[in-house]
């Protein structure tokens, strides 16, 4: 399965809240978590804040998983749907995350602002070229990920949705 997917971000009101919310709030330690050794990258696990669009996160991350085939999930309860904004320099390390045995830690990701240069990102070690609005599957306990350094004044801004899948749910979809 190649990681990036067709689903679009298409509401661009909720595009603009959210993009509003990351770069009013990231330096509230509230909300946001500085997420490495510098002030260039930083998350906020949504659910833990509601706000006026906590709803339409929730829905639109059934939406998202059900265009996979996935109708049946369990909280994901590590990252859960976070919001990560990383400014010049900022980038994400390679790793992979937790999942409890017999499931997958699922996401499907979006980049809603897309910097200047790089803030791509990378699964098992391969770049993939993601326009503003374009989204990528990552399973994350079993795929190593990370991105490239975001390069100019632009943030990158990526709306993740997590989700707890049984691997043979996926195997049964051939996403694994």
């Amino acid at each position: 399965m190649f990681p990036k997917l067709d689903f679009t971000f298409d509401d661009d009101i909720l595009r603009e809240k959210l993009i509003g919310f990351a770069l009013q709030n990231y330096n509230n330690e509230k909300y946001f978590i500085c997420n490495g050794l510098s002030k260039k990258r930083y998350f906020s696990k949504l659910l833990d804040h509601p706000t006026d669009f906590t709803e339409q996160i929730l829905k639109s991350r059934v939406d998202f998983f059900s265009k996979l085939g996935i109708t049946d999930f369990e909280e994901e309860p590590a990252l859960g749907i976070f919001l990560g904004v990383n400014f010049e320099q900022g980038l994400v390390t390679p790793h992979t995350d937790p999942a409890p045995k017999n499931y997958v830690h699922t996401r499907i990701n979006f980049l809603l602002s897309k910097p200047d240069k790089g803030g791509h990102p990378i699964i098992k070690n391969k770049p993939i070229q993601i326009n503003e609005n374009e989204s990528w599957l990552n399973l994350a306990s079993i795929w190593t990920h990370a991105s490239t350094s975001v390069v100019g004044n632009k943030p990158r801004i990526v709306i993740s949705y997590g989700a707890l899948v049984l691997k043979d749910k996926l195997k049964e979809l051939s996403l694994l």
